[in-house]
């Protein structure tokens, strides 16, 4: 009895049951085990209407084969019941891979295996793989954490993808030279990126503010979402001595997902810190603390904007802090407690050190935060209040008070670590500043002309 005739091609979808703690851990720290795993199943309901539209279009025709794993809530169960299912194979991601691919091979010409979690790909990734197919034995599509998000076969040899380096950056070039190792000629489609950690993000809401029509689940879930994943804002003016120990703390909290450095035009090397810190972006920007901050807010993708001075550091769970404090949809701002430290790298006076704590005094009877204590606001409530007023100084209070009589700001515990270099420089005078302007702007006292008095301070 003779066989079937082969398809072309046989599309090989995996699909991870969006369980909560153990769907995409790596994207709690933003977003929360629940939010984790609710992103995994917008992404994955995105993917398979995507391939189903290009089967019934008749666009690209692939057999479309899901590999799952996990069980399946209602909803994945109807939206599957359309599709022809199989359960993975067991053992590490190789293995699983090998196991769907050999499956598809055996009913059609070409196996391509895709995941659920990249943005943008379709049927385009499709035509040109199988273009260049015509040419080459293997295609894989890069992925810009150094994985790869497609991989395409003729052919399947037992071993080819055991024991290979999975989830690191060496991942697509190992896999590369397995293939042509086995003989197998390999082209490259263009590189995309995956979504799989807290600095993801901001590219996933970039490509669906640019792709107005494409992943409705995930842009529904983004939308709707209490989604308080965090971008720090870092306005600085020649602040090459301090930077450096705050990028390096950022780059430890992983609800942070993006840190947006802005310059005012820095003649020191500043610019040049920021520039070669990794998860930073850098912005240029005429000076002025408050036309800084709103540069960079206006170019922030998180839910939450922290902004933060180069003079501070955050406390190790200040994301969690920022978390509970705006846990309610009614909290939408908020700020830390100080604590000012001896700063080595300032004026060496030793005799200060008891003194510092009456710096911190302001944190604990004022409603009212100052910048330094690392104000955190919602994004879209900052957005329609218009950002900070183009003040030079006080920019910060004059926020507060207008977040403020729309809700009491919640005070984080924290604290936050600040520099006491200034205080250690003129202690009375600078003591006596922070303490009596915020009276005298209360009063009326233009900002201008404290604003002189201020900078003397520095």
């Amino acid at each position: 009895m003779s066989q079937p005739a082969k398809s072309e091609i046989s599309l090989c979808l995996f699909a991870k049951a969006p369980r909560p703690g153990e769907a995409k851990t790596r994207l709690a720290p933003a977003l929360g085990t629940v939010g984790a795993s609710q992103l995994a199943k917008a992404m994955l309901l995105d993917s398979l209407e995507l391939w189903h539209r290009l089967d019934d279009s008749g666009e690209a025709k692939p057999e479309l084969l899901v590999f799952e794993s996990g069980e399946m809530d209602a909803e994945l169960e109807s939206c599957l019941a359309r599709h022809e299912r199989f359960p993975q194979a067991q053992g590490d991601l190789g293995t699983r891979v090998e196991g769907a691919l050999r499956r598809a091979l055996e009913r059609s010409e070409v196996a391509v295996v895709v995941g659920s979690d990249v943005p943008g790909m379709g049927g385009d990734d499709l035509r040109e793989t199988r273009r260049l197919l015509e040419s080459h034995d293997a295609v894989l599509g890069p992925t810009t954490d150094g994985g790869f998000s497609l991989l395409a076969l003729r052919s399947c040899p037992d071993g080819l993808l055991a024991n290979l380096p999975w989830s690191c950056e060496s991942t697509l070039g190992h896999t590369r030279r397995r293939l042509e190792g086995a003989g197998m000629s390999v082209a490259l489609l263009a590189e995309r990126f995956d979504i799989d950690d807290p600095g993801d993000l901001p590219a996933l809401t970039k490509y669906l503010q640019e792709h107005h029509r494409c992943m409705p689940r995930t842009r529904e879930f983004l939308k709707s979402s209490d989604n308080l994943s965090i971008s720090v804002i870092i306005p600085v003016l020649n602040e090459q001595t301090c930077l450096p120990d705050v990028l390096r703390l950022l780059q430890q909290h992983a609800g942070i997902i993006e840190i947006i450095v802005v310059d005012g035009g820095s003649s020191d090397d500043t610019v040049a810190i920021a520039e070669a810190s990794g998860r930073v972006r850098l912005l240029h920007s005429p000076p002025g603390r408050a036309v800084q901050m709103n540069l960079g807010a206006q170019a922030a993708t998180g839910g939450v904007l922290l902004f933060l001075h180069a003079d501070v550091e955050l406390p190790q769970d200040a994301c969690q802090q920022i978390h509970q404090s705006l846990a309610s949809q009614e909290e939408l701002a908020g700020a830390f407690r100080l604590h000012t430290r001896y700063d080595k790298r300032g004026r060496f006076r030793p005799w200060i050190r008891p003194f510092l704590k009456l710096a911190d005094m302001r944190s604990y009877y004022s409603d009212l935060p100052y910048g330094d204590q690392a104000l955190f606001v919602r994004a879209e409530v900052f957005r329609l209040l218009g950002g900070f007023p183009l003040l030079p100084l006080f920019e910060d209070l004059a926020l507060s008070s207008t977040l403020r009589r729309l809700r009491p700001l919640v005070i984080a515990k924290g604290p936050v670590q600040v520099s006491g270099r200034r205080f250690q420089e003129r202690p009375f005078y600078y003591l006596a500043l922070m303490n009596s302007f915020p009276l005298l702007y209360r009063l009326g006292v233009s900002p201008e002309w404290l604003a002189r008095f201020y900078r003397h301070s520095r």
